[in-house]
């Protein structure tokens, strides 16, 4: 694994509060899609992306949407296509039963250009974090990336330092990105912050 960052985001990264109604998806959305844009700007044709744990939400699916709009995306969750939860939204495009914990090599092994993980290593057991890392990076080719996000503090944060083998560092605490200065204010909010791993296989 090669890491191109790993790091916190602050208020200085890019945001479009106005587009993506949370107090941090409104960073990690415009983040992901500003280096994806990037990436196919430079290559100069359409990325095969894979969204994993996807979501079903108003706001998941919006942002499953315009990565359907702009590359050839698979969106993709451990449900199936029910969204019972949000009945009256639109259906998820392009989406596949696909759960992180039991990886498939035959069905994804290096096909996509870039691989999305948003904020969702927190919310499974952190045995399965090495697991999860590595199978993504094998969906990768050669000169794919993989981008996760991740809130903390979680338990994944001490499998993913080990892993990369070296900390994410330390920001000042006035533009480490919180619930309270995002943004995107949120009152009330458990104090959190979020993580940005950039990698290739």
């Amino acid at each position: 694994m090669i890491v191109r960052e790993f790091r916190f985001l602050t208020t200085d990264d890019e945001h479009e509060e106005k587009r993506w109604d949370n107090w941090s998806r409104c960073y990690e959305y415009t983040l992901v899609l500003r280096k994806l844009a990037a990436r196919q700007a430079a290559r100069g044709n359409k990325l095969r992306v894979h969204n994993t744990a996807c979501g079903g939400s108003p706001l998941h699916t919006a942002f499953a949407n315009e990565l359907h709009r702009l590359y050839d995306t698979v969106n993709s969750d451990m449900e199936p296509l029910k969204l019972a939860k949000y009945p009256k939204w639109p259906w998820v495009p392009n989406y596949a039963q696909y759960d992180l914990t039991q990886p498939d090599e035959a069905l994804y092994g290096g096909v996509f250009d870039a691989v999305l993980c948003i904020s969702t290593l927190e919310h499974i057991e952190s045995l399965h974090t090495e697991l999860i890392v590595r199978s993504l990076l094998d969906q990768l080719r050669p000169s794919g990336i993989l981008m996760i996000t991740a809130d903390v503090p979680s338990k994944c944060m001490a499998v993913l330092t080990q892993m990369i083998g070296f900390s994410c560092g330390t920001v000042d605490a006035g533009r480490l990105l919180t619930p309270d200065n995002s943004a995107f204010f949120v009152p009330g909010h458990p104090p959190t912050n979020i993580v940005y791993l950039e990698a290739q296989p």
